[in-house]
């Protein structure tokens, strides 16, 4: 997050000081996809269904939350092996995604 250049200060009701204008970026987000597709660079797609098992630990990779399901994502980054064994034995990768 940055101030934005040239932004100037203006009066708020709720802070004292004023505010300010800022540029932000989006966070990126840890997510698992299918090892075969783990590949920076590569767009992918998590579905909302992709995965049911609310009480394993690598559930939050699958459905990561922040996450808008449907949406493309670019992999900027392959991070890892999946941190669990996938109930369906699924071979996937952890990797950071960006949104489109």
């Amino acid at each position: 997050m940055d101030v934005r250049d040239g932004g100037q200060e203006l009066d708020c009701a709720v802070h004292e000081d004023g505010v300010r204008a800022v540029d932000v970026a989006e966070s990126p987000v840890l997510a698992q996809v299918p090892s075969k597709k783990a590949f920076e660079g590569s767009d992918v797609t998590i579905e909302e269904d992709a995965c049911d098992k609310t009480d394993c630990p690598a559930y939050k990779f699958c459905v990561p939350d922040g996450f808008d399901h449907g949406e493309s994502y670019t992999i900027n980054e392959v991070v890892g092996d999946n941190p669990a064994d996938c109930h369906y034995d699924r071979s996937l990768s952890l990797v950071e995604l960006e949104k489109k």
